[in-house]
């Protein structure tokens, strides 16, 4: 995909994540936690409950390349969900956050004014929001742009020189849709 705006990437750091967040809107009473490991019962059990959901970074590989070289396969499942279609190069972790914040029970944890809140209704005509960062300069696009920038360079990981180069790790976030579902047991 060809990009017109490129970010240094996150640092897989839950402190930055958080801060970012809250520059986006969310409140005090959430934020980001560590997971040790999705398979050991003694350190899942350190995780803080309820947890909303889960932004995971991944090493990219040959056969995930291909996947996305034959088109974009990203998308809602759903109309009940709010989905970021990603137009920033090395930008995975603030769309990783978009999506957590902007969906299921974290939506009320984000304040009304704020960056992704404003875009909740309807929900399908704003997934491509954050592409609005390549063509627009708003006040709101530019404090987005202040803040992730304050954020990226925080981190403790060797960032590309480049915001443009390539990076072999990629985020993904896994979150419940913004309808409630309802057992039938």
């Amino acid at each position: 995909m060809q990009y017109r705006k490129h970010y240094i990437p996150l640092d897989s750091n839950p402190q930055l994540f958080t801060q970012l967040a809250r520059e986006l809107g969310l409140s005090n009473a959430l934020a980001f936690h560590d997971v040790l490991s999705i398979k050991d019962p003694e350190l899942l059990a350190l995780v803080p409950r309820p947890a909303l959901a889960l932004i995971l970074v991944f090493p990219t590989s040959p056969t995930y390349e291909a996947l996305i070289a034959e088109g974009d396969r990203g998308g809602p499942r759903s109309q009940d969900v709010m989905w970021y279609k990603q137009t920033i190069n090395n930008a995975c972790g603030l769309y990783g956050i978009l999506h957590a914040i902007s969906n299921g029970d974290s939506r009320d944890f984000v304040g009304k004014n704020d960056f992704p809140q404003k875009r909740h209704e309807p929900p399908m005509e704003c997934s491509n929001v954050v592409s609005l960062c390549v063509a627009v300069r708003s006040t709101e696009v530019e404090q987005l742009n202040v803040a992730y920038e304050a954020v990226a360079l925080q981190g403790n990981s060797e960032v590309p020189a480049n915001p443009e180069d390539e990076i072999d790790f990629h985020y993904v976030c896994f979150v419940k849709s913004n309808k409630t579902i309802t057992s039938t047991s």
